[in-house]
């Protein structure tokens, strides 16, 4: 929650500068409304209660056993409007394993693979610059954030503990929020990176709630490449 608190509170400094940039012309002319599709992949964790978050090399180990996991996927509709400002759409599927193994957990147990499907909306502020050719502004960096819903089905290949509390499959809201970077490769074509997270109100999107460990909610962390085709 600390995390998700300092994003919000560092994007509401930056926005009254950009503002005023724009208002004395120092960052040019206004950008079009325009809509593009857009798709993101890129690898993803969930930062809950099984121990991999806890420890990179059990991470990247547990990412090829039994299937490949721990990656993010996303189709979305982005509108620009003017004004640095734009709102996007997105349908999401992430895909995580956790484990305690090789960790100093490992006498709990704990190890799940969990799909995650999510619908979200956000809204977002861009800062462009750069020239390129006849074009003004290839270069933006963007700040988001926004609200949504997912549901969680976990498969459970650990110890079940008694000490635990699990649910196999949730449905929670949550808050997406990060920053990222777009380059405009040409009137139709965009491609960037993203990294953010996703806070949930729940305890429960890796199935586990641990009465003697769990501190806080769930936080799907990750880390996407973009590219985008302008569709108006």
């Amino acid at each position: 929650m600390k995390k998700l608190l300092m994003s919000v509170f560092i994007f509401v400094l930056v926005l009254p500068g950009l503002q005023a940039q724009r208002r004395n012309g120092l960052i040019g002319r206004r950008i079009q409304s325009m809509g593009f599709l857009t798709f993101s992949i890129g690898p993803g964790v969930c930062l809950g209660d099984a121990g991999s978050s806890r420890s990179i090399g059990t991470y990247l180990s547990n990412t090829f056993v039994d299937g490949i996991h721990n990656y993010d996927m996303a189709l979305g509709f982005r509108h620009i409007l003017q004004d640095g400002f734009s709102y996007k759409a997105d349908f999401e599927y992430v895909n995580f394993s956790g484990t305690d193994k090789n960790t100093d957990l490992k006498y709990r147990g704990f190890s799940n693979i969990s799909n995650v499907i999510e619908l979200s909306g956000r809204g977002e502020y861009s800062y462009y610059w750069g020239r390129r050719y006849s074009r003004n502004r290839p270069h933006s960096i963007y700040g988001f954030a926004g609200v949504g819903v997912l549901n969680s089905t976990t498969k459970y290949t650990g110890t079940r503990q008694l000490y635990n509390e699990e649910h196999s499959s949730i449905f929670a809201a949550f808050i997406p929020y990060g920053i990222g970077y777009q380059y405009q490769l040409n009137t139709e074509f965009t491609i960037g990176a993203e990294i953010g997270g996703q806070y949930a109100l729940s305890d429960f999107v890796d199935g586990f709630h641990s009465i003697r460990f769990s501190r806080s909610n769930d936080v799907l962390e990750s880390l996407k490449f973009t590219i985008a085709y302008k569709i108006f």
